[in-house]
Formats: structure tokens, C-alpha cells, sequence
């Protein structure tokens, strides 16, 4: 009976009741322009989001384009560059902004499905690569910081310094002024001089002699013979030609050979437009020199003596620059060859042993002038064959993986003055004792001191040389791959909000953004 009661009142009430269901004039003129505003807010907040989002998106085109890099330069090689050409062998930033669109297209496309409204979707409009490096560009520069970089993230500060000291002891003759050729020369010619004065004096010089010396010059007139004259062996030894004397006969050479006028050393280059950056410094191109022993082939590396599609001796083409294993190798034995010269005449000159019997063989050759300018001449020049004999036989046991001391001490010496000509065999080697420094240190010191540009772009024939030796990038160009680039990249955002504004104004435009983007390797 409560119940019903309840119900019964609870009727009463509300058929007695009137509600209004009317809001005021005021407030119905307020709520329009209230909810435009809250709209507006939101568009605005949305149009930041937009803004936003367009950068994310130019970077996301950019990164994925960059993505694509050439593989095998970095299976081979550990460097990152992107083929404009894309293996074509025709690459221009075209072809770069074109994938760029590609993958914003893509991406506009996978966001959400047709029909629906996507909160912060926005439409590709245009790309344009406004600069880009490539990897040829300043000398290569690109390429020697890649490599120092790959090399020095896990290279220690000392193993740097003595790689520093190295190079400056394997290169600080690089620029010496001996040269053994000359002194023979000399020496040569003085005696030659000599014996034809004698022949053309109606007294024999001989009888002469004592007469027109001190006694402590005439000593000097009794000197041990060598068993080879000096002179004559060293034309003999230089007509063999420097590989004949330092090469194993039975090792074969590798006859490897490209044309110089097509390698990225040799041609007309096409240039990136952006600013090229500052030259490498010492240590970047000591790592890098580190770097190319690591991932170059050298002539102690490669075993084959078969040509193939690329060069084998490939630090040797760095250092020497020409078109064959052959001459490489040769240009890099010429420059060892003078820094064992340089340093075996220091040896040479600070041991008096070893200069009293230069003098003694000297005086045996020319003490029968009487003059002792002709027999201090013919010293010198003694002692630059001994040294050259000398560097000969350390360049064979460098090549063979031996160490060779930077300047040899007496127990460490191996050539005797006076038996020059037991050493012409190529398999009678230097002494190796375990120390001093090896055929790469000689190569680490040589990349060192290179030219920036020389170092860079002559690795850059053999990258390329090894991508043209594939079948699928055959046509490849190194001065075609990109390393860096700047972009400005368009997009377009309808409004979303303002349809929900009954004041909102007609034919709202879409919303244009533009972002400028960029990125390196």
C-alpha cells in the first residue's frame, strides 16, 4: 500500500508540474560562439600537430631513402653512400627526391584506411634536394673520415701516437736528398778523370806518387781491394731492375691492370653542391691509412698471382697511383728502398769500423790519385752502394714478413763491404731478429704522408674497381653516390575542426607546410 502511495504522488507531482524545456536568448547566442572557439583552440592545437608531424614526415622520406645505401660498400668495405644512379650508372638528386616522394607517398597511404578521418594525416605535395655531398667531393674527404671513424672507435689513444711515431720514422727521408746514383757517378768520373791524367803524363804517376804525398797520406794508398768492384756492381744490380733483385723467383706476380684515364684518380669528376668540408688532419689519415690495411688486400696479402677483373695489390695502388699490380708494386719498393738507404748511410756513418773500411776500400780504388778530395769522393760513393746492398737485402726479408731495424747496430748488419757480389741471389735475405718494423709499417708510414686528396680518391678506385667487377653494379660510379644531403620537403593538411563551426568561414584552404631537412652518413 506504500508503494502505491509513493507512485501515486510521484504522478501527482509531475502532471501538476510544468517544466520548461527553453534556454534564454542570451545564452543561446553565447553557446555558437562558445563552441567555435573551443573548435578554433582545437584546430590551432591540431595545426601545431600538423606542423610537427610534416617535419617528422620529411625526416622519415629522407632517413628511408637513405636507408637504401650501396650494399656492397659496406659488406666489403663498412662505407655508407647512396647511388643516385641506383646501379644505372646515371644518378642525379633527382632520382633522389623521386624515391623521397615514393616514401611519403607510401606512408601516406598506410596511415589509417580510406574513409576514415585520420587525425593528423597529411599528403605529400613536392621534394626538392637542395645540396648534397658525394663521396669524391674534396679529395675524398667523405670517405677518410668514414674510415678513421670506423677505425678509431675501437682504437686506443697510444696505439694512435705510435702509429704517429711510426709514420714519421717509416717517411722522414721521404723527401731526402741522397741519391746513391749520383755518388757512383762521382765517383766514376773522378776516377775515370784520374786514370786518363796518369795515361797522358810521360812520367808514370806511380814513381811520382811518394813524392807529392805526405807519409800519412801514403798510408792511405794501401787498402784491401774488394772482391766486386762497387762501381760495377751497382749498374749491374740496377739493370736487373729493382723487382728482379728484391722479388722470391718463385712467387708469381700478380699482372692485374686497369686503365688509369677511367679510375676516379684519372677522369673528370661530377661535384655535390654542397660546401666541401675542411681537409682531414694527421690523425684521420693515419687511422685511415689503419683502416686500409684492415679492408685492402697488400702484396703479402694476396697469394694468387691470376689477373682478375680488379687490382690485388690495392695499398700499393693507394700509395703508387698506377694502372698495374706490377708498377704499384715497384713505386712502393722504389720509396722503401730509399728509406733503407737513408738509414743504412746513417748506420753506416756512425759506426767508425764500418767507415774505416769504406776508407780502406776507397784508398784501394783511388789512393794511386794521391789526392785525398778523390779519395774522400770515391768514399762516399762506397759507401752508398754498401748501403744500397744493404737496403736490398732488408726490402727482401720485409717482403717475406720480416722486421728491419730503423737504424741497424753492428750485430745487426749483414752485408760484408768487401764480398758485395754473394749477395746478388734473391733468396739471401737480411738478419731477421725479431725486431725494428715490417712491410706494413713501411706502407702505414707512406699513407700517412700522402696528399689528402691523392689518399682519398685513389682508395676510391678500388671501391669502385671492385663494385664495376660485379655483374649488378658493373656500371657503378663513385662520384654518383651521396653521402649527405639537405632537402625541402612540402605537404599538405585539411582542416578537420572547422566543419564543426557553424560561423566557420567558406572555402577554407588546406594547410601547407614546409620543412627543411637534412642528413649524413
Amino acid at each position: 500500500m506504500g508503494e502505491r502511495l509513493s507512485q501515486g504522488v510521484s504522478a501527482d507531482f509531475f502532471a501538476k508540474t510544468d517544466l520548461a524545456g527553453s534556454i534564454s536568448v542570451f545564452f543561446a547566442l553565447l553557446l555558437p560562439l562558445v563552441c567555435s572557439l573551443f573548435f578554433s583552440m582545437l584546430e590551432v592545437t591540431r595545426i601545431r600537430g600538423l606542423d610537427v608531424n610534416s617535419r617528422q614526415l620529411a625526416l622519415q622520406m629522407l632517413e628511408n631513402t637513405f636507408s637504401e645505401y650501396q650494399p656492397l660498400l659496406w659488406q666489403q668495405y663498412g662505407i655508407l653512400a647512396l647511388d643516385m644512379g641506383y646501379a644505372s650508372g646515371e644518378g642525379d638528386s633527382e632520382k633522389v627526391a623521386e624515391r623521397m616522394l615514393e616514401f611519403g607517398t607510401w606512408y601516406a597511404q598506410a596511415v589509417g584506411t580510406e574513409g576514415q578521418e585520420r587525425f593528423l594525416a597529411l599528403t605529400v605535395g613536392g621534394c626538392e634536394i637542395t645540396s648534397y655531398e658525394l663521396l669524391t667531393d674534396n679529395g675524398a674527404a667523405a670517405l677518410i673520415r668514414q674510415g678513421a671513424r670506423t677505425t678509431g672507435e675501437d682504437t686506443a689513444l697510444d696505439a694512435i701516437r705510435q702509429w704517429i711515431g711510426r709514420a714519421e720514422e717509416t717517411s722522414e727521408a721521404q723527401s731526402s736528398d741522397l741519391d746513391i746514383g749520383g755518388l757512383v757517378d762521382q765517383g766514376r768520373e773522378a776516377l775515370d778523370r784520374a786514370r786518363e791524367q796518369q795515361a797522358a803524363e810521360e812520367t808514370s804517376e806511380l814513381e811520382q806518387l811518394p813524392d807529392k804525398i805526405q807519409p800519412e797520406e801514403a798510408q792511405m794508398t794501401e787498402g784491401r781491394l774488394p772482391e766486386d768492384n762497387p762501381f760495377d756492381l751497382f749498374r749491374e744490380w740496377e739493370e736487373k731492375g729493382l723487382l728482379a733483385l728484391v722479388m722470391d723467383p718463385g712467387r708469381l706476380l700478380s699482372e692485374a691492370a686497369v686503365n688509369p684515364g677511367e679510375m676516379v684518380s684519372g677522369r673528370d669528376l661530377s661535384k655535390g653542391t654542397a660546401q666541401t668540408s675542411e681537409n682531414t688532419t694527421l690523425v684521420e689519415r693515419v687511422l685511415f691509412g689503419q683502416y686500409l690495411l684492415k679492408r685492402f688486400s697488400t702484396y703479402r696479402q694476396e697469394e694468387s698471382g691470376e689477373s682478375g677483373a680488379g687490382l690485388r695489390y690495392q695499398v700499393e695502388h693507394v700509395i703508387g697511383g698506377k694502372g698495374s699490380d706490377r708498377e704499384n708494386l715497384e713505386a712502393v719498393v722504389a720509396r722503401i728502398l730509399l728509406l733503407r738507404e737513408v738509414q743504412n748511410v746513417i748506420s753506416i756513418a756512425s759506426d767508425s769500423k764500418k767507415m774505416g773500411q769504406a776508407l780502406e776500400a776507397a784508398t784501394a780504388l783511388a789512393g794511386f790519385t794521391g789526392n785525398p778530395a778523390i779519395i774522400q769522393l770515391v768514399q762516399a760513393a762506397v759507401v752508398g752502394v754498401w748501403a744500397f746492398v744493404e737496403s736490398v737485402l732488408d726490402i727482401r726479408l720485409l717482403l717475406e714478413g720480416g722486421k728491419v731495424p730503423v737504424v741497424k747496430n753492428a750485430a745487426q748488419w749483414t752485408s760484408d763491404l768487401f764480398r758485395l757480389g754473394q749477395y746478388v741471389s734473391p733468396e739471401v735475405r737480411a738478419k731477421d731478429g725479431g725486431e725494428g718494423i715490417c712491410y706494413e709499417d713501411y706502407l702505414r708510414g707512406m699513407l700517412a704522408v700522402l696528399p689528402s686528396e691523392e689518399l682519398g680518391l685513389r682508395a676510391c678506385d678500388v671501391l669502385e674497381s671492385t663494385l664495376r667487377g660485379s655483374d649488378v653494379y658493373a656500371m657503378a660510379r663513385l662520384d654518383e653516390m651521396m653521402v649527405s644531403a639537405e632537402a625541402v620537403c612540402a605537404s599538405q593538411g585539411e582542416p578537420v575542426f572547422f566543419s564543426l563551426i557553424s560561423l566557420k568561414p567558406k572555402n577554407i584552404p588546406s594547410y601547407s607546410f614546409t620543412q627543411e631537412v637534412s642528413l649524413a652518413y
